[in-house]
């Protein structure tokens, strides 16, 4: 009986770790993203315009 109170009460306690510590980096890199991906739009934008005008 305790070898699965202690076994699950583990696991348990690693999931919500694992969560606490992942959900931040995850929102983190997501934001990231679309931050490149708006850089690389206005780049690609900016550099169509000068081959344009040359």
């Amino acid at each position: 009986m305790n070898f699965w109170l202690v076994t699950s009460l583990t696991l348990i306690g690693f999931t919500a770790l694992a969560a606490l510590l992942l959900i931040p980096v995850w929102k983190f890199l997501s934001r990231e993203e679309k931050v490149a991906e708006k850089w690389t739009k206005e780049t690609h934008t900016d550099s169509e315009r000068v081959d344009s005008s040359s």
